[in-house]
């Protein structure tokens, strides 16, 4: 039992990956190519990542995440289509929406309570905190009924600093965010830290989720 609801909750919070990779949009036309190690009791693996905008129309955006098992990035694994909707300030995405590839590993879904949308500001600075949002959802699971309480903390921009990685220099903007997800009691949280580079998009992501880590650094651009 313990195993299971572990692996659930490693599902739910590997879906920070492909949503934290768009905390701001690439620009439209542009492919960035991530690499991602992963470490954990069961070893190392490596994973690559493509992201792009697909389109930008009205006030949506789509955004595209495809991972990869080698770096030829031919035959994604798994792709996942985000709709933003376009405000002033922010590309804001509903939680249901931003976690929609796992929760289609659970049958029966039935979202109970959300609260808020996830709102990633256009401009960031240092200092700033931006709101996350909940969402409370049931389903089964192997035969089990199971409720699901999701959090997607704040985003706190903690500094300005330089990083370097294997697709150059870039001065970027510290984020730091936590998601914690809550099943049966047991609950797992996942601390994330992620360089943003204004014009570029997402440029380096450490996920420490206890059980596992996983180092995100952008290759190509």
């Amino acid at each position: 039992m313990k195993k299971l609801l572990i692996t659930l909750m490693a599902a739910f919070l590997v879906t920070s990956l492909f949503a934290q990779s768009d905390y701001f949009l690439p620009a439209k036309g542009s492919n960035l190519k991530y690499s991602i190690q992963v470490t954990s009791a069961m070893g190392n693996q490596s994973m690559y990542v493509k992201q792009y905008l697909e389109d930008v129309t009205g006030d949506k955006a789509i955004s595209v995440t495809e991972m990869y098992s080698n770096d030829t990035f031919e035959n994604p694994m798994q792709a996942q289509k985000i709709v933003y909707t376009i405000t002033p300030d922010a590309y804001s995405v509903s939680v249901k929406d931003m976690m929609a590839n796992n929760l289609s590993q659970i049958e029966g879904v039935e979202v109970l309570e959300v609260s808020g949308d996830v709102a990633y500001p256009k401009t960031v600075k240092a200092g700033e905190e931006y709101p996350g949002a909940t969402m409370k959802l049931k389903g089964t699971v192997q035969g089990m009924s199971l409720i699901f309480n999701i959090t997607v903390g704040s985003i706190n921009a903690q500094a300005n600093e330089t990083v370097e990685v294997p697709a150059g220099k870039f001065d970027c903007v510290k984020l730091v965010q936590e998601t914690t997800v809550e099943v049966m009691g047991q609950e797992q949280v996942v601390e994330t830290t992620s360089w943003y580079a204004p014009g570029v998009g997402l440029v380096k992501q450490l996920a420490d989720m206890g059980m596992a880590s996983s180092t995100m650094e952008l290759i190509s651009k």
